[in-house]
């Protein structure tokens, strides 16, 4: 306890009945404020975005629902939500946390936004869920290239490029299936 190792700078001792914890510091929500990326991490996150879309893409043309659901909220999305981070991380230095799960991007976004960001998630209607495709590709595209023009990473246009291409040649040879 005198180290004080075990805890995180959250810890709040709420009562100390023998008087055997040492003086801690004020808590601080430090550890969890968002990390400045390198350039590897930056370019992987765009790869992982893309690659995922075009396979969420081909589950919606496959009709498999279950697979273009799945991959689109455990893959790409959470890659839409770190380039977030790392945006809101840059026009505060890095300074502050997205919240757990990021509960606080509402309040760390512009309107704008965040409102873009909401309309990312979508129900079962493979138009819908196309639309919202295409605004978290918008999305991305516009935070991750501010992020890449403030850290100095170049952006990955060509792996954006050909995403949208296979994109939109999937929805040229493919009916959405009727739900």
């Amino acid at each position: 306890m005198e180290r004080g190792a075990w805890r995180n700078k959250l810890f709040l001792p709420l009562l100390d009945k023998v008087g055997c914890l040492p003086n801690l510091p004020s808590p601080s929500d430090e550890d969890f404020h968002v990390k400045r990326p390198d350039q590897r991490h930056f370019q992987g996150c765009c790869k992982e975005f893309f690659w995922c879309l075009c396979d969420v893409e081909k589950g919606i043309a496959r009709d498999e629902l279950p697979f273009a659901m799945t991959t689109y909220h455990t893959l790409a999305r959470p890659m839409l939500e770190q380039m977030l981070s790392w945006y809101i991380g840059v026009q505060t230095d890095f300074s502050l946390s997205c919240g757990k799960l990021n509960k606080y991007f509402k309040n760390l976004l512009s309107t704008e936004d965040y409102r873009c960001f909401v309309s990312t998630y979508t129900d079962g209607d493979c138009v819908h869920f196309r639309r919202a495709i295409d605004t978290a590709m918008g999305l991305f595209h516009r935070t991750a290239c501010g992020v890449g023009a403030a850290l100095g990473f170049v952006y990955p246009l060509k792996d954006e490029e050909g995403c949208a291409r296979y994109l939109a040649w999937i929805r040229s040879t493919t009916t959405p299936p009727i739900p």
